[in-house]
């Protein structure tokens, strides 16, 4: 699984610097670990590849890559995740105050309620443990009520599963796949961090 995973690092890379996104910095780690010590109740559910801000942004922040909004490409028993995810529950960060403070502007409410109604069949919003289509969300206020009443910390993520027998996770179209959900999910990226430009 994990060579696999590699693999599909390889193929990817080009995509993903065109997005501007960066792989986690430490070259070893591009791979979530496979040390059961570093996953939850000691005990390897899942791996992932990761994609978020640059070295640079994360030293200048002091933190770690996973404590900043990133894309995460998940492999499972059951299925493949693509996920964007903001911030690390129970941690602020940058981009974090950042989406709180965009989020109480009713134009910057309105246009990210507007992309997220445009993903469209197949994807989600997580918060709180809770996974719920882009149409149950009636208004802008209606996903900030959510975001709200449902976290505290804010800590959500956006992503689209895939069982494993879906036809665009096939070993032919996987890589074609990936690439058009994360630029699907890429403008609400965009959104979501501090520009470091």
């Amino acid at each position: 699984m994990a060579t696999k995973l590699l693999s599909l690092h390889e193929q990817l890379q080009s995509f993903v610097r065109a997005l501007k996104l960066q792989p986690h910095t430490d070259s070893d780690q591009v791979l979530s670990s496979l040390d059961p010590a570093f996953h939850y109740e000691q005990k390897v559910r899942r791996l992932w590849l990761a994609y978020g801000s640059g070295k640079k942004e994360l030293d200048a922040d002091d933190v770690q890559a996973e404590e900043r909004a990133q894309f995460r490409i998940v492999l499972r028993r059951n299925g493949l995740d693509i996920w964007l995810r903001l911030g690390k529950p129970y941690h602020t960060s940058k981009d974090l105050d950042f989406f709180r403070e965009e989020m109480q502007k009713d134009s910057y409410r309105t246009t990210f309620f507007e992309w997220l109604k445009k993903l469209g069949d197949g994807y989600w919003i997580d918060i709180a443990g809770e996974k719920r289509a882009p149409s149950f969300f009636k208004s802008p206020d209606h996903l900030m009520e959510c975001l709200v009443q449902e976290s505290i910390d804010w800590h959500f993520t956006i992503g689209k599963t895939y069982v494993p027998q879906h036809p665009d996770v096939s070993a032919i179209r996987l890589v074609p796949t990936l690439q058009t959900t994360l630029s699907t999910l890429h403008p609400l990226y965009k959104a979501m961090v501090v520009s470091e430009s």
